[in-house]
């Protein structure tokens, strides 16, 4: 997913598809678009069963077409599907 040029960003979004996120430990996931974290490290078990949102401190500007990155970290994702979204206009 690329967020184009000349675009706010306003929130980002992690939904689990199927409620079976699995984790070897406490993994977290995070959303940037290009450098800038619209979603701060959030616990997969908090995203189980009902997604997770975050609005942006302030809107965002793109200045370039930037990539939307999902991280994991703390532990590795063993199974599950998650999709991303993001609130750019």
């Amino acid at each position: 997913i690329k967020v184009p040029a000349g675009k706010f960003v306003y929130a980002a979004y992690v939904k689990n598809l199927a409620n079976d996120s699995a984790s070897g430990g406490s993994a977290t996931v995070a959303v940037k678009v290009g450098a800038n974290a619209v979603l701060a490290a959030t616990a997969i078990a908090d995203i189980k069963g009902k997604g997770k949102a975050a609005q942006a401190a302030a809107p965002t500007f793109v200045a370039a077409d930037a990539d939307v990155k999902l991280t994991v970290a703390t532990a590795a994702l063993t199974a599950g599907k998650l999709a991303v979204g993001v609130i750019y206009g």
